[in-house]
């Protein structure tokens, strides 16, 4: 049973669904300015497809917030945009009271506007302050890729961890009575991926592990003061949301895996209140000569809309349906940790909604046995609450429980929506544990670990 306090709800970013309405459009971002560069998009590192064309949830946030309580959630997990509250870099600004002067104080009314639509609807606050985008102003990644110009270069350039932090502190100051818990920044392993990886989508798409292990530090360093900066204006928890997959396969390598990358990534995040985690699937890898090695057809390196060898379904992404590895993933970082934890994203690709109500009872029945086995873990987040820009991929990949229609802006809620609304209301899975074996296979009792 989940207990009366566990909060069931959502997450959203603000790239991801405020546009959609000419009035609101945030071209100040460097995710604006990559998705709709022609020289990227010819290159086929993105999809095309143009943010302004989102859901609206500038003009939409309270249908958002109202079909939200009526599915019963009591949290729901929003961003604030940098480059709107800061549209001009702050690279010479030293004085709060100048800071204050340039932030734009609409924005900051319209933030407080949702904030306090959902505490008058008793749902919770999260919000994140880093959800993957940054100003133009500090990260160019067209001029990166194109002109290799690296004069504004994100994460990489050390000045990134001073000019968030003021960020922050405006934030902070101007939203401390609304926000119930803070992220400074999500999936910092993953958001600078693009700087590793040339061909992710995600900006610059570059082939620089130097770079990339350079940024994440910065990242960490910036957390860190972020950290500070909030614990200074507010007794609120302040954590920190990392993506991770779980190794499966022979034991000894699960382990091996988890203490040389996992947990040192947990570990150059700390400190931290929380611990958001965003599951999505397993990863499964073996010993090849020696080296590590991904094995593709499992986890998010599957085939779209097939069968796993393990006969597990995959999504409209290609990613692997594995509760299995939620759970070991988070009994693993509590045996370490013995933090307080979120599932602050756990989500599928799924237009039709053929899956989806399976892959949500999957991962709901692991957080339940994990709770009964004394796990400190206090809300899941489903990704998303509607469909959303998926970065690279666009509007095509829909991870709404509602769905979009971008045309009218119009919701409509799918039936995995009512079946989380029936869980949240009973405060348990069992009667949806049929889900688990039919018509897929989804749950392997075998596979979760029983041991530190």
């Amino acid at each position: 049973m989940f207990s009366d306090d566990f909060y069931f709800g959502a997450s959203m970013s603000g790239f991801q669904v405020e546009m959609g309405n000419p009035k609101y459009v945030d071209k100040n971002t460097d995710w604006y300015h990559w998705a709709t560069s022609k020289a990227i998009i010819d290159q086929g590192l993105v999809s095309g497809d143009n943010p302004t064309d989102g859901p609206d949830y500038f003009s939409n946030y309270e249908l958002c917030h109202d079909l939200a309580k009526e599915c019963g959630m009591k949290m729901l997990r929003v961003g604030i945009e940098w480059s709107r509250i800061f549209p001009q870099e702050t690279f010479d600004i030293k004085d709060i009271n100048e800071l204050k002067e340039m932030a734009d104080d609409k924005v900051i009314s319209l933030y407080r506007k949702i904030l306090e639509d959902m505490k008058r609807k008793d749902i919770s606050t999260m919000v994140t302050l880093s959800h993957f985008t940054l100003p133009i102003w500090l990260n160019d990644p067209v001029k990166m890729k194109i002109e290799k110009d690296f004069s504004r270069s994100g994460w990489y350039d050390e000045r990134s961890i001073d000019e968030f932090n003021k960020f922050v502190m405006i934030i902070g100051e101007e939203l401390k009575d609304l926000v119930d818990y803070w992220v400074t920044e999500n999936e910092p392993n993953i958001s600078i991926m693009g700087l590793k990886f040339d061909k992710s989508g995600f900006p610059p798409c570059l082939n620089s592990e130097e770079m990339y292990n350079k940024a994440l530090i910065n990242e960490s360093r910036a957390h860190e003061k972020a950290y500070k900066t909030l614990k200074g204006i507010t007794e609120k928890p302040v954590g920190v949301v990392l993506a991770l997959e779980c190794q499966t396969g022979e034991w000894d390598l699960v382990k091996k895996i988890q203490k040389e990358y996992v947990e040192p990534l947990v570990d150059l995040f700390e400190p931290f209140d929380f611990l958001g985690v965003n599951y999505y699937s397993r990863y499964y890898a073996e010993m090849v000569n020696g080296e590590l090695k991904k094995i593709k057809g499992f986890g998010q390196d599957s085939v779209s809309n097939s069968f796993t060898a393990d006969n597990r379904p995959t999504s409209d992404m290609g990613w692997e349906i594995y509760p299995e590895g939620l759970f070991n993933m988070i009994k693993m970082l509590h045996y370490k940790y013995k933090k307080p934890f979120f599932i602050t994203e756990n989500g599928i690709a799924d237009d039709f909604d053929c899956y989806r109500p399976y892959y949500l009872v999957g991962h709901l029945y692991a957080i339940e046995r994990l709770i009964e086995d004394g796990v400190d873990l206090r809300g899941y987040l489903h990704w998303s609450l509607i469909d959303n820009f998926e970065w690279p991929e666009g509007f095509d990949k829909k991870f709404g429980l509602i769905h979009c229609n971008y045309s009218d802006k119009s919701f409509t809620p799918r039936p995995s929506y009512y079946i989380y609304s029936k869980i949240i209301n009973e405060k348990s899975t069992k009667n949806f544990k049929n889900f688990l074996r039919f018509p897929y296979e989804i749950w392997d009792d075998r596979k979760i670990i029983r041991e530190n």
